[in-house]
């Protein structure tokens, strides 16, 4: 009887990359070469215009918004506030762990960690860890605090777990989406800045512009219930003390046929020069949309979209190449399933 499930588990491991990859090809939306070099363009540039998107392109403008709105309707991007929560106090712990219990449990911890309000993304993974999630917090001890509570309240055992605090992001161009290179802008948020006040009402505001990102100042103020001088106002103030940013469009890998991997970057000892090599790889490798930079249990953290499972090895192969002396070790992790993905930290509480 062992032989037999021996058997069935050496097809299924030898399948599921074939499986995987037909899975991400179904997936695919259709996009023109015209509509990936238009996606290029708004990425990390969101308020250009689409007549100056035509300009570049040599297209109508029509046509620009024309398939704007369409890639918007069918869920190829969102549109949303940047927000550096590091100007409020707060910063990014990455969690990565492993759970156990019945499917009842199970559930009951996927409802919880969604419905938390400090919880800015949270995802089931393939690979070393079953889930992976962010958690903003101002103090180690609540990230503690909400392991154990997940725990408690959910009757599941977190038999594996790894915790990182984030030193600092940075939203990369998907070069992959148009062999133009004319921009090189991207977003980039640290930790150690310094910090600024805000009180109930620019937290309320910022709630309100991250739930509706399209919304004018004259509906941000009905929704939240002010006067839209203040409101306008209060976004000015905002953006000069850069907590907003801006706006940046995330993009859904897998609507185009892609899977986003996060792969986990351990370090034979942190530098400088590990830092400047690393981000340098990020912004010149195209298949990366996002790099961070962490303390604790891993180093350096590499958001990819990938087309194949092949394309992915290839990466991690170039990767450990040319920072050969600098690794100790590298984790591959899949998204499965993203449940919460969220701008803001939405219990941060005012400063002042």
């Amino acid at each position: 009887m062992w032989i037999k499930y021996v058997r069935l588990y050496i097809l299924a491991a030898t399948i599921y990359p074939y499986v995987q990859d037909l899975g991400l090809a179904m997936n695919r939306n259709t996009l023109s070469a015209r509509d990936s070099a238009i996606l290029a363009e708004i990425e990390l540039a969101d308020t250009i215009s689409p007549s100056v998107i035509a300009r570049r392109l040599k297209v109508r403008t029509h046509t620009v918004q024309h398939s704007l709105a369409r890639m918007r309707s069918s869920g190829v991007f969102s549109r949303g506030p940047f927000i550096d929560i590091h100007r409020l106090g707060m910063r990014w712990c990455g969690i990565f762990m492993s759970i156990s219990g019945d499917g009842a449990q199970i559930s009951h911890a996927t409802r919880f960690i969604t419905q938390q309000p400090r919880v800015g993304w949270f995802a089931e993974l393939h690979g070393s860890f079953s889930i992976g999630l962010a958690l903003a917090v101002s103090s180690p001890k609540q990230a503690d605090s909400f392991l154990k509570e997940l725990a408690r309240e959910c009757g599941i055992t977190i038999y594996k777990k790894s915790i990182a605090f984030r030193l600092s992001l940075m939203d990369c161009p998907r070069q992959y989406l148009s062999r133009r290179m004319s921009r090189r802008e991207f977003y980039y948020i640290e930790d150690g800045v310094e910090s600024v006040s805000i009180d109930s009402t620019d937290v309320r505001i910022l709630q309100a512009f991250t739930t509706f990102p399209d919304s004018s100042i004259r509906e941000l103020a009905s929704r939240v219930g002010m006067p839209h001088t203040t409101v306008d106002l209060r976004l000015r103030k905002l953006k000069a003390n850069r907590v907003l940013l801006g706006h940046s469009i995330h993009i859904y890998p897998e609507k185009l046929g892609r899977q986003l991997h996060k792969l986990l970057v351990y370090t034979r000892a942190k530098s400088e020069q590990a830092s400047r090599k690393m981000r340098t790889f990020a912004v010149t490798h195209p298949l990366v949309s996002h790099f961070i930079e962490n303390i604790g249990g891993w180093d350096f953290e590499f958001n990819v979209e990938i087309e194949s499972l092949a394309q992915l090895q290839e990466f991690e192969n170039q990767l450990r190449r040319e920072s050969a002396p600098l690794i100790n070790d590298v984790v591959s992790l899949g998204i499965s399933k993203v449940h919460s993905l969220r701008r803001f930290a939405g219990d941060v509480e005012s400063t002042r």
